[in-house]
């Protein structure tokens, strides 16, 4: 009979641990959204889409495909450039 109280308690608390810690996780998403609506840019129109930001110069690189791709491609759409250095013989440049 004592074992049938101490798996009877074990999973009392194995219960109370799972009820805690889904109020403590409630509690930091509320906090978290709260924040992020004070100052974050949620829910502002995107602004700036207009704007010439600057020149690209003409370019050729090789996509990861082979294909050679130069700005003449790309002109009339929209596009996102990142260069990612992953090879750099000392500090890689900004």
């Amino acid at each position: 009979m004592s074992k049938a109280i101490s798996i009877r308690q074990q999973l009392l608390w194995g219960l109370l641990l799972v009820a805690i810690t889904g109020v403590v996780g409630i509690g930091v998403w509320s906090w978290q959204k709260g924040r992020t609506r004070q100052g974050g840019w949620e829910g502002k129109p995107v602004e700036g889409l207009s704007k010439t930001f600057g020149k690209v110069l003409d370019f050729s690189l090789i996509e990861r495909s082979g294909r050679r791709v130069s700005l003449s491609d790309l002109k009339g759409r929209i596009w996102i450039v990142n260069f990612i250095y992953t090879n750099c013989a000392e500090t890689c440049p900004i």
